[in-house]
């Protein structure tokens, strides 16, 4: 049996971004090389093959998966090209999404190299870690 998958929720993310990229559904699906049927379907919430998802998330500029979260109840992740390096795709991940990584670097740093660190330590030394990270305005 398949995991749930929330198609009525991919469609609608779908057709929102699609309007801010594409003047219409066949420009969106030509820019991928599928066809326009295709893309209605998606947009209607009726499931497609998966490696049509792929196409999507690229025709959308998010990053790869990102139908696939969606489906399962995730976000899609935006990209952007590198104006430096085309070949290059540059994503943002949310700011929550960040600090939970880091905190969780924080705590598995403190394990490995602390015998004697209680819980409420290594928690106080991850919010200082995020603390000083936002103060040099990296975060």
């Amino acid at each position: 049996m398949r995991p749930h998958r929330d198609l009525d929720r991919l469609a609608r993310l779908v057709k929102e971004r699609r309007l801010l990229l594409h003047p219409s559904r066949a420009a969106a699906a030509q820019a991928v090389g599928m066809s326009k049927d295709t893309w209605l379907r998606l947009e209607r919430g009726e499931p497609v093959r998966d490696i049509t998802y792929v196409k999507v998330d690229e025709a959308l500029q998010w990053a790869t998966g990102s139908c696939q979260a969606v489906m399962g109840g995730g976000d899609p992740l935006p990209v952007e090209r590198s104006a430096e390096e085309p070949a290059t795709v540059l994503a943002k991940l949310p700011a929550a999404e960040i600090e939970a990584t880091i905190r969780k670097s924080v705590a598995s740093a403190a394990i490995a190299t602390s015998d004697d660190m209680s819980a409420a330590q290594i928690r106080a030394l991850a919010a200082h870690v995020i603390d000083d990270l936002k103060g040099q305005g990296l975060l």
